[in-house]
């Protein structure tokens, strides 16, 4: 069945042509996307500013995050994309669990600590939302959050995100969390 067939991941370069038209949010900010680069790594890791916020982002990361990581995190799944504000990278996101013309999830979302609250995080998802849909066909899209992040699982329910499943893993000191599963239905809309 082509819908579950699996997606490898594309092979990063710094010369992917994927990028997106600017944006004006609040204030005089301008926001553009682009495909992840290589030399994103470095803004990047700095980004989780403890264990706990490096566990919202990869789970599975060792703090303090390092530029390997980040790379790590991004040849593993599909589309990474990184958001600019005034021409330096403030957020970033991927594609993982791709099933062409079904659904795709959203993973390893962060925004820079200093650029949370000015929409830089609303237009990160609606760029993952409109890759999912013109990349992979997706009518859903879906994502997973840790219970205990309540700002983002406030912020992904405001976003039109439900949760229809959850599952207990294991946090970074080795206490169970539970992570909850959401969905939403896509929304074609204005290419991103």
């Amino acid at each position: 069945d082509i819908g579950v067939a699996p997606v490898p991941p594309r092979v990063l370069d710094d010369q992917d042509p994927y990028s997106g038209h600017v944006e004006s949010t609040q204030g005089n900010t301008m926001l553009s996307h682009r495909n992840f680069m290589v030399t994103d790594a470095v803004a990047i890791s700095g980004f989780p500013r403890s264990a706990q916020e490096l566990f919202y982002f990869i789970p599975t990361g060792r703090f303090p995050l390092d530029p390997k990581q980040v790379m790590d995190a991004a040849r593993k799944r599909h589309s990474p994309t990184v958001v600019l504000v005034d021409d330096e990278v403030a957020a970033f996101a991927n594609i993982y669990d791709v099933h062409l013309g079904e659904y795709c999830c959203t993973g390893n979302v962060i925004v820079d600590s200093s650029k949370r609250g000015q929409g830089v995080g609303s237009y990160l998802l609606h760029c993952m939302e409109q890759r999912a849909i013109t990349e992979y066909g997706a009518t859903e899209h879906r994502l997973s959050c840790f219970a205990s992040n309540t700002r983002a699982l406030t912020w992904y329910s405001r976003m039109g995100y439900q949760p229809f499943a959850m599952e207990e893993r294991s946090n970074y000191l080795g206490r169970p969390e539970m992570i909850l599963h959401m969905a939403k239905k896509s929304c074609p809309g204005p290419a991103c």
